[in-house]
């Protein structure tokens, strides 16, 4: 079983469903390390069936007392990531003091964070400026962007020729009916097709209902919409009038024309980023009557903007992240001798091995005992959390010291192996004299060779090592 992730948000008619998109994006980032459940307070059926058609495992509390909420949910749960309100310092406090790993997604910066892992993809301020603990790692800015995968895969939309379609979305919740306002105003004032996106639980949906109702042919209602439907309706539209949340983020990696309302203070990063950067322009409830003045100019620079945006490395840099902070290793112990025996033995294991051959226990039992304690290996072990992922081993032969890595058959794939060398060849350096690391991979193990280079290997030459055409690479100490 791979480690069990909480991932513990909040929604509501107050606080909308933004921290329940946001999380459900960075679930996706980063599921294949972790069997995933998300907890949230009891709401409603709306927000229930969003994170159940992600195929993720949901816990509905119908408490908020903290005491409650620790002791239901999080024993079988070794890392929590916390998005929303309510789970100030003193939450976090709990949760350290029973021993679990956080990671904080953040938008406010309103008080002190002692989370392992703090996020705030939108923050314009100075490091120093943030409320965190010292031993707290901090990511901030548009390359730890959090927005589901469709909108960072989506082609980027063109330049347009004209702006006639405009989109209205200022929050799925929408408590100040915002969007009726703008859309009442712009079918009175403009002759423009609007587009309003929304939910059900939209206080003002009754009225928002009417409005499409008398304006059938300039006029339509979308309720709900998924991520692909939203990147489609993005790119055919000209214009967009949100409120400066994850939606503005989302429109901006597909591009188009972005005016922005700000109707939270958790909003106030992302709007100051989106101005700043030349993607967007503002109004306030007072100045409607300036969106229609929206030059084409203006969309088309917006949207070019847009396009120098870092987001398409966002899924990498959040996974790499999770390997940097709780990828963990450690020197091989005798009671790991099963967890190796079952790798080394492992159909592909032994297809990328030099010895193809099955393994027999009892041989395996006497080599791994004469490894792990031999003056010339030095054997790691390395675990997800409290979870075996695999095992990087470097042993000095002659005057060569030769590196070998084995991933477990369940977290192959994922993308471990790079950080794991890494990690375990700068152990060997700093423990060593060595100057250099030698590796040799089959020419077959493409995915190995690639891993090797991440690390930060070079090829040497290809030659014939232990009877295989092999790849030989090389790590220098960056210390001679």
């Amino acid at each position: 079983m791979k480690p069990q992730l909480a991932i513990r948000t909040n929604a509501n008619h107050e606080i909308g469903i933004g921290h329940i998109h946001r999380t459900l994006a960075y679930a996706d980032y980063i599921s294949d390390f972790f069997e995933v459940t998300f907890y949230i307070d009891q709401t409603n059926e709306m927000v229930y069936d969003l994170v159940r058609k992600a195929d993720y495992c949901l816990e509905i509390l119908p408490f908020k007392s903290v005491v409650q909420d620790i002791s239901r949910m999080l024993n079988r749960s070794q890392l929590i990531i916390l998005d929303g309100y309510s789970f100030d310092t003193e939450y976090q406090k709990a949760l350290k003091e029973l021993g679990h790993k956080i990671l904080i997604i953040d938008d406010l910066n309103a008080w002190q964070q002692l989370a392992d892992v703090v996020i705030n993809h939108a923050y314009t301020g100075s490091a120093d400026d943030y409320q965190i603990g010292r031993e707290t790692k901090l990511y901030t800015g548009f390359n730890y962007i959090i927005l589901k995968e469709a909108f960072l895969k989506a082609l980027f939309s063109g330049q347009r020729s004209n702006i006639q379609r405009v989109l209205i979305c200022i929050g799925g919740t929408d408590p100040n009916g915002y969007s009726c306002k703008i859309a009442q105003y712009m079918l009175e004032s403009t002759d423009k097709n609007i587009t309003i996106i929304t939910y059900s639980i939209n206080t003002h949906y009754e009225a928002l209902k009417q409005l499409e109702a008398a304006n059938p042919e300039r006029c339509k209602m979308l309720i709900g919409l998924n991520a692909n439907e939203l990147v489609t309706c993005f790119s055919s539209n000209d214009l967009a009038i949100l409120q400066p949340s994850n939606i503005a983020l989302e429109a901006c990696a597909v591009g188009i024309g972005v005016a922005l309302l700000q109707t939270a203070d958790n909003q106030k990063f992302i709007k100051h980023n989106l101005l700043y950067s030349g993607c967007a322009v503002e109004f306030t409830v007072d100045t409607f009557h300036t969106i229609a003045d929206i030059s084409l100019d203006t969309v088309n620079k917006q949207i070019a903007a847009q396009s120098q945006l870092p987001f398409k490395k966002a899924r990498k840099n959040h996974r790499g992240i999770i390997m940097d902070t709780f990828l963990y290793f450690r020197l091989a112990e005798p009671a790991d001798v099963d967890f190796v025996y079952a790798c080394n033995n492992d159909k592909l294991t032994r297809q990328n091995s030099y010895n193809p051959n099955a393994i027999e226990y009892s041989s395996h039992k006497n080599w791994y005992e004469n490894k792990i304690q031999s003056p010339d290996s030095i054997f790691l072990i390395f675990t997800l959390l409290d979870t075996h992922t695999g095992m990087v081993r470097i042993d000095k032969v002659s005057s060569e010291h030769i590196i070998s890595i084995t991933i477990a058959p369940i977290f192959r794939g994922l993308g471990l192996a790079a950080t794991m060398l890494r990690k375990a060849s700068s152990f060997y350096f700093n423990k060593t004299n060595a100057t250099e690391i030698t590796a040799f991979i089959k020419t077959e193990n493409m995915a190995s060779y690639k891993a090797f280079l991440e690390a930060g290997f070079h090829l040497v030459e290809t030659k014939l090592y232990n009877g295989s055409e092999s790849y030989k690479m090389i790590l220098k100490n960056e210390r001679y």
